[in-house]
């Protein structure tokens, strides 16, 4: 529908802006994120592109990027995790947690990446994400209306690959600073494995990376694995969870530490 829409240019903003608003989460009144993807025509196109670029999104974000084109990608990133782990009993894994990611992502970052490595798709998800459409939602206040500028459309299906083309550039960055750690994420979800130092070093330069791309870290979200009770105990491991901590919002901490007081 992208080719033919200009027939219609008054429509362009319905046929590609989102304009369902879901509710605001405990804790962000004053926030909204776009739920809907525009009219059918767009899920049907997104769709068709999807089909017919799967096994080069998978072959182009792979192995990094599990979650866009590869089959099974949530068993594979568990068994390397896995046998990671297995073959190293010194090693840590950490996983990544992002605030609201799919709606803060940089949409100028996932166009620059689109234009390199998929140049077909970008006369598309330009027309979809060039212009920030209008959106109207009904606050506390009476009726809001406001421009959407970050993330992808919830409900497109290119809205998962947007996410993965923006994450792309640090999840390589950061495997190429740091060959001895294993570096894996779907969608959202990344995972960093190696020694406790190592993992520190590289998931900090991580977290700098995703906020170039609009990314802030939820750092009460974030999981760390320890293999053995006396890694629990050492200097290195204490020191990363003062780093993960430092991502953390007070309430999560206090929370955190007052659950495993009483287990």
């Amino acid at each position: 529908c992208c080719f033919r829409i200009d027939w219609l240019p008054d429509e362009l903003p319905y046929a590609y802006g989102g304009r369902l608003v879901p509710p605001s989460k405990p804790g962000a009144t004053d926030e909204h994120r776009p739920l809907g993807a525009g009219v059918a025509w767009r899920r049907v196109a997104a769709g068709f592109l999807c089909a017919a670029h799967r096994a080069e999104f998978g072959s182009a974000m792979g192995p990094l990027q599990l979650g866009v084109g590869v089959s099974r990608g949530p068993e594979i990133l568990a068994l390397a995790m896995r046998l990671a782990l297995e073959s190293h009993p010194r090693w840590v894994a950490v996983k990544l947690d992002f605030k609201n990611a799919f709606n803060t992502c940089s949409r100028p970052a996932f166009l620059r990446w689109t234009a390199q490595h998929f140049p077909a798709l970008l006369l598309f998800l330009l027309a979809a994400y060039r212009a920030p459409p209008y959106i109207t939602a009904l606050g506390p206040d009476g009726w809001v209306r406001w421009l959407s500028r970050r993330g992808c459309t919830q409900g497109c299906p290119l809205g998962p690959y947007c996410f993965a083309a923006a994450l792309q550039l640090a999840l390589e960055r950061v495997q190429a600073a740091y060959p001895d750690v294993l570096v894996a994420a779907l969608h959202d979800d990344a995972e960093l494995a190696g020694e406790p130092a190592r993992v520190q070093a590289a998931l900090e330069m991580l977290v700098a990376e995703a906020a170039l791309v609009g990314l802030v870290p939820a750092g009460h979200k974030f999981t760390l694995y320890v293999q053995s009770a006396d890694m629990v105990a050492s200097a290195e491991v204490a020191h990363l969870e003062c780093v993960i901590e430092g991502w953390s919002d007070a309430a999560a901490i206090a929370a955190g530490r007052a659950c495993r007081a009483q287990s």
